[in-house]
């Protein structure tokens, strides 16, 4: 799916880029972070 999005044009930021992936940060974190960011989250 990343690669299918960049392709097309759109700024994907993973959680392992963004140094946040496999800490089992809450949901409710991980949106506020991407809200904050003005960034989406896809799951």
């Amino acid at each position: 799916m990343v690669d299918l999005l960049r392709s097309r044009g759109y700024d994907v930021l993973t959680s392992y880029e963004a140094g946040q992936a496999n800490q089992k940060i809450p949901d409710d974190e991980v949106l506020m972070y991407a809200t904050n960011a003005g960034r989406t989250v896809i799951t």
